[in-house]
């Protein structure tokens, strides 16, 4: 498996690959219906984490097979509306980076590939300054932020761009001892 930093020309893949870990991963957790959208309103890799360097791929075999990163601006969320001030830079010294956008295609989940992938973005994220990360948990990735050492800090529903209700989990962890 190769990690590296994912470019303009691999949001089509990531695109699928994001739209069926929503559709085929969900199942235990929302309705159908906010699969759906979720389907279609958290999948769009953002434009931002391409051109900061922060989104990474798991290749397989020249396959795209994961997709992850972290984000230095405001926006926690993919789906989230661009509000106002969502694309201004963070301070590292006072406020926590963003874990984004994490999906791993499901024939290839429980080999390790999401963890790596956070490696690469956690160390990038210590690199960069931060002393904590925080992230907006879709229901399935509950269990592997918990695994990576995430706590959860409070149980929210997302409002989808298309009005849907997704329940969700804000998680953070300390970079620091």
């Amino acid at each position: 498996m190769l990690i590296r930093r994912a470019v303009a020309e691999d949001a089509d893949e990531l695109t699928a690959l994001a739209i069926r870990a929503v559709l085929e991963l969900s199942s235990e957790f929302y309705s159908a219906s906010q699969i759906e959208s979720a389907a279609e309103c958290i999948t769009v890799p953002d434009d931002d984490l391409i051109a900061d360097g922060t989104l990474f791929v798991a290749v397989v075999d020249g396959r795209i097979v994961g997709g992850g990163g972290w984000s230095k601006r405001r926006k926690l969320y993919t789906g989230s509306k661009n509000d106002a001030g969502f694309g201004a830079w963070l301070n590292p010294e006072t406020e926590p980076a963003r874990i984004r956008a994490f999906f791993v295609d499901p024939l290839f989940t429980r080999r390790g590939i999401a963890r790596k992938l956070y490696g690469v973005c956690r160390d990038s994220v210590v690199r960069e300054g931060f002393k904590r990360l925080e992230l907006m948990a879709t229901l399935p990735g509950v269990a592997l932020y918990e695994r990576l050492g995430f706590a959860a800090e409070e149980s929210v529903e997302l409002n989808l761009v298309d009005g849907t209700k997704l329940p969700a989990v804000r998680m953070g962890i300390s970079l620091v001892d």
